[in-house]
């Protein structure tokens, strides 16, 4: 029975750190400012436009300098 009793204890103490840790996040959750849904919509629009104005402007310079390394092997030959 001794044993039962320490096998159990032994199973349980991580359980136990992890219903504390989760505790302490649910109250550092409580402590975050969150943003109004205005703020969150307009930060959203500002990253995909970004993100648009990026990849576009990589996408061209790709295509760019594929199309001037073609050229210059082209010549080469």
């Amino acid at each position: 029975m001794e044993f039962l009793v320490l096998i159990l204890k032994l199973i349980a103490k991580p359980f136990r750190k992890v219903f504390k840790f989760l505790g302490e996040v649910k109250t550092e959750f409580s402590k975050v400012v969150w943003p109004s849904r205005k703020e969150a919509v307009s930060a959203t629009i500002v990253i995909i436009l970004f993100s648009l104005v990026v990849g576009s402007y990589l996408g061209a310079l790709d295509y760019g300098l594929s199309k001037g390394l073609s050229f210059i092997l082209t010549k080469l030959k």
